[in-house]
């Protein structure tokens, strides 16, 4: 490296030696149910993970998912 003139600086900014991380943002799924609750308040839930309360009270009224359901999301 000497002998060409180059020092660890100069390997430090090559182009190759720069490599992004890959980033961790996930996308937004959009929402797959929507109920309004007493007090008129919009909830929205994807469907995944752990049911909201909300949605749970609202399921143990009687009431079931599908009836929950957006339809513009629903792709058959």
């Amino acid at each position: 490296m000497v002998k060409q003139g180059l020092s660890i600086n100069d390997l430090m900014k090559d182009s190759l030696h720069q490599t992004k991380k890959p980033s961790n943002v996930k996308n937004k799924l959009p929402p797959k149910y929507r109920i309004n609750d007493l007090d008129g308040v919009t909830h929205e839930w994807t469907g995944r993970g752990l049911t909201p309360k909300v949605f749970m009270q609202h399921f143990d009224r009687g009431h079931t998912k599908e009836s929950c359901l957006i339809i513009k999301n629903i792709s058959l």
